[in-house]
């Protein structure tokens, strides 16, 4: 395991760091994208869920997304669609009620035994509040590259 990686896309660094500071921290878009599971909301689906211009993309991972029985201040009705469990966890998918859009959630074994036995057809409530969002596709330059590996990679 490396201590630290270095993303790239089409031969330019997008992001240096640590697994668990790029994996968390994503400066973009395209890292955020290629590291794991991930639901994806454009158009329609962002403007709703945070009340920017339909510009951007917003990223959720399906273990970020919190499914309740309850209506919450910043939760969206979802009818389940599928259920699949997965060793220790349980994704469902689920369509959402208040566009027209299909995202997956992910469930601990605890969680999923906490929340009840889903069916398929139930209605249930997300909260997308651990959403990141973003508006601009790459930096102009990534931050802490050390200038050894700048110009190694850029001098290809």
């Amino acid at each position: 395991m490396a201590d630290t990686i270095v993303v790239m896309n089409h031969g330019q660094i997008e992001q240096i760091g640590n697994p668990e500071k790029v994996y968390n921290d994503p400066v973009n878009a395209f890292v955020y994208s290629i590291l794991g599971r991930v639901n994806e909301f454009r158009g329609e689906s962002l403007l709703h869920e945070n009340g920017l211009t339909d510009e951007g993309v917003g990223f959720i991972r399906p273990h970020d997304i919190r499914l309740s029985r309850r209506l919450s201040a910043h939760s969206s009705p979802a009818e389940v669609v599928h259920i699949h469990a997965v060793g220790c966890a349980v994704r469902v998918e689920l369509k959402r009620l208040d566009i027209d859009g299909f995202f997956e959630a992910e469930l601990s074994a605890e969680k999923y035994q906490e929340i009840g036995p889903l069916e398929k057809g139930e209605l249930l409530y997300a909260d997308f509040s651990k959403m990141n969002i973003f508006t601009e596709n790459r930096q102009s330059e990534p931050e802490d590259v050390p200038n050894g590996i700048r110009s190694a990679i850029y001098n290809l």
